[in-house]
Order: structure tokens, then C-alpha cells, then sequence
């Protein structure tokens, strides 16, 4: 005994016979990024490690440029008392506290230099 779908039972009973699922695929379409061309998004997303909606979103919005490069997380480099950080993550793991405390820290130096240049 095989099982079908209750909407093929029905299509049948009704007379407009079993339903053909039929996908359309998604249309293919050339995409150029950093002046490297794909023959589609999957290609591309497959490529630069990052989703088909990322690279979507990124050809919707005209920033293609930015897809791949990992620009929205840049490390910058922090002073505390003399020494020179790579990052905060990097000085807060090598001060023995947490991110969000060297965060605080920061943003309190900095808030206290400014009051301090103002005067």
C-alpha cells in the first residue's frame, strides 16, 4: 500500500487529476563581486563563505564591495598604562577580566580625558 497526499486523493475525485509539483528553480543570474564573476549567487555565497541572503541583501542594498570582507568587526588597538593591545578582547584576557569590564574601563578613561581637555 503507498501513501498519497490528501490534495492528489481530492484532485483525483474531483476529476482534475493527480497535482505535478513542479519547482522552478531559482533563475540563474551572472553576478560579478571584487571583479570575480559567478554564474549565480550560490556560486558566489559558496565562494566567499556567507549566505545566498547575505549576498542578496548585500546586491539589493549596492553593496556587493562589502560581501566576503569581514569589515563590520575590525579589531582596534588599545593603550592601557603604557602597553600596547592588539584589541580590548586581547587586553582584557591578558589582564585577567572580562570583555564588558575593559569596555566600561574604556569608555569611562575616555569619558574622564575629555573632562579633563574641556577644563
Amino acid at each position: 500500500m503507498t501513501f498519497r497526499h490528501i490534495s492528489d486523493i481530492a484532485d483525483e475525485m474531483s476529476g482534475r487529476g493527480a497535482r505535478t509539483k513542479k519547482r522552478v528553480g531559482a533563475r540563474l543570474k551572472a553576478i560579478t563581486i571584487h571583479g570575480r564573476s559567478f554564474a549565480s549567487r550560490t556560486e558566489a555565497a559558496n565562494f566567499y563563505g556567507v549566505s545566498v541572503t547575505t549576498i542578496s541583501r548585500a546586491e539589493r542594498r549596492g553593496r556587493l564591495d562589502y560581501v566576503g570582507t569581514g569589515n563590520e568587526h575590525k579589531k582596534k588597538p588599545v593603550t592601557i598604562a603604557g602597553v600596547d593591545y592588539p584589541s580590548r578582547q586581547a587586553a582584557a584576557s591578558e589582564l585577567g577580566v572580562c570583555s564588558s569590564v575593559m569596555t566600561h574601563y574604556l569608555q569611562v578613561r575616555d569619558i574622564l580625558a575629555k573632562q579633563e581637555n574641556d577644563q
